[in-house]
């Protein structure tokens, strides 16, 4: 690396193989290469003489002025026989005079002495070729669009420096910037588009001044005839001529398939309509035949004041999905033993229906008729009657008819509540009383209010995995003013609320407590609003029923 002050404080660096660098200052870097005129970008010495650096390099000397980017070039071929500068081998001396110290000895520089003077290159263009082919040219020459590429030969005659020539051209009308510096004497342009063009070329002296005469071809290559006006206009005239003949073509086809299509339309309608008078009186049929089933099972299962008269604080919050349910309640007293059942029958609507009166015919025998009290026997019984009824034989790919049953059987004068249950739970709830709950013999304390879920067995009163097996029956102590729930899944399955998630067994038991000390008619209205404020606009998905009852003394 070589370095030099100039008198602006400027610092300029000679590098290997950079080319030579100007730091003007700390934001401003200038660049000096071969491209730019160098004789290479090897810089081994620099010197800076009377506003004149001077750079040596492995082919000889270059000398710029940086103030008018004004490059002179020295080598063996112009006066300077040293040829390799060594490393920081230059020295200014007075007078101006500069040395070298070179591979051939010490040669020295004055500025003082004029060069030979320069003879401005002159420049020609020796031959044209289009698509590979010669061809003779002037001022003027105009081909087809098929005649696109272009291949120009140039050269430029110097007596006194012929080595150093050096060339630029363009092409105005593609490539209007003049191109780099060059040494071949040749250029190709491929596949230019049709247009007006103008080739020009010029020859640079040895100083690096384009001072020569610049050659030049215009051209034309000419459109093909698909692009010019005359054709554009014709295409314009022929399409909208199509354009309007066939939105005509379709305005008349359209009008005919319309009036087809409005015969065929009246005839449908006529048809339809005939169809869906039919389809109304049947549905008019089959509705009024399902209300009948309703009032025939509303009948069938008693009305709500009937159990208030067994149960004065009780309630029945009851919401078929459909007009008649799968979902049903039965009650019944017998020797002082008060019965309440829910039960939820596989499916509902119609099919529920008939489930459904199935199991309060059969709980209206076993119990009314055989006087059976016990819970877990009774279904264990009902279970028998619906097995055979059904015709349910256990075999794989059987249809699963059956139905889920919370049966409670409350014995008032010695407070004590026996439950089964066929999936469905029973919920007790005691508040305002000190004393435990205890389910089955073991006294389990819950807080002030507090609930106890007594769960059913996971079999339903049909056919399952766990056929003839018995029901369990569940006994608990309670004290008057508990509360006692009876319910099938329809509520807990429902689906509503900010998220439109179930209402879930979780939120259910909440309810239940927040039920406590109330009255049986704002329990019933709060169980109500909640169904109702949970649901929505949402539709109701399956049956829904809960049985609240108040244990009095």
């Amino acid at each position: 690396m070589s370095l030099a002050l100039d008198d602006n404080s400027s610092l300029w660096v000679g590098t290997e193989g950079q080319g030579l660098v100007q730091f003007v200052n700390r934001n401003e870097v200038k660049r000096f290469t071969k491209t730019d005129g160098l004789l290479s970008d090897f810089i081994p010495a620099v010197e800076v003489s009377d506003k004149w650096v001077y750079v040596g390099t492995t082919f000889g000397m270059n000398r710029i002025l940086p103030d008018s980017n004004i490059i002179e070039t020295y080598t063996r071929r112009t006066g300077f026989t040293g040829v390799e500068v060594k490393s920081n081998a230059i020295r200014k001396m007075k007078a101006g005079r500069v040395w070298f110290g070179t591979a051939h000895g010490i040669n020295c520089f004055n500025p003082t002495t004029p060069r030979a003077p320069w003879q401005a290159p002159a420049t020609r263009i020796d031959q044209v070729m289009i698509n590979l082919k010669p061809v003779s040219f002037g001022d003027q020459m105009s081909v087809s669009y098929t005649q696109n590429n272009f291949y120009f030969e140039y050269r430029s005659v110097s007596i006194t420096c012929p080595d150093l020539l050096k060339y630029r051209y363009r092409l105005i009308g593609a490539i209007p910037e003049w191109s780099k510096p060059v040494d071949e004497r040749f250029v190709s342009f491929p596949g230019l588009s049709p247009g007006a063009y103008r080739f020009e070329v010029q020859a640079c002296d040895a100083s690096g001044q384009w001072l020569g005469a610049v050659a030049s071809v215009v051209f034309t290559i000419r459109r093909p005839f698909w692009q010019t006006p005359w054709f554009t206009m014709v295409a314009l005239l022929v399409l909208s001529v199509f354009v309007m003949g066939f939105f005509k073509y379709r305005e008349r086809k359209l009008k005919s398939e319309k009036l087809i299509l409005e015969a065929k339309v009246k005839k449908r309608t006529v048809e339809l309509m005939a169809t869906a008078a039919q389809l109304e009186m049947k549905n008019r049929d089959i509705t009024d035949s399902i209300n009948y089933a309703r009032r025939i099972q509303m009948a069938i299962m008693r009305p709500e004041k009937e159990l208030q008269s067994m149960v004065p604080l009780s309630f029945i919050f009851y919401r078929p999905k459909d007009i008649v349910s799968g979902d049903f309640y039965w009650f019944s007293e017998r020797k002082g033993i008060r019965m309440v059942a829910a039960a939820d029958c596989t499916g509902h609507g119609v099919p529920g229906a008939f489930m459904s009166m199935i199991g309060i015919s059969y709980l209206n025998e076993i119990i009314n008729e055989r006087k059976v009290t016990n819970p877990a026997q009774v279904l264990e019984q009902l279970r028998s009657y619906v097995i055979s009824v059904l015709q349910q034989t256990g075999r794989e790919g059987e249809t699963k008819d059956g139905m889920d049953v919370a049966l409670m059987a409350w014995d008032q004068k010695n407070n004590i509540l026996r439950f089964a249950g066929a999936f469905n739970s029973l919920y007790l709830c005691r508040f305002g009383n000190v004393e435990p709950l205890v389910p089955n013999g073991e006294e389990e304390i819950l807080h002030h209010p507090a609930l106890l879920e007594i769960k059913g067995d996971k079999m339903p009163v049909g056919t399952s995995m766990r056929d003839q097996q018995p029901f369990t029956n569940h006994t608990i102590k309670v004290v008057p003013g508990d509360s006692v729930y009876l319910a099938t899944d329809g509520f807990i399955d429902q689906f509503g609320g900010p998220h439109e998630k179930k209402f879930m067994a979780r939120r259910f038991r909440e309810m239940l407590l927040d039920l406590a000390g109330k009255t049986a008619d704002v329990k019933a209205r709060r169980v109500a609003a909640s169904f109702d404020e949970w649901k929505g606009n949402l539709l109701q998905i399956d049956d829904v029923l809960v049985i609240g009852i108040d244990l009095e003394p």
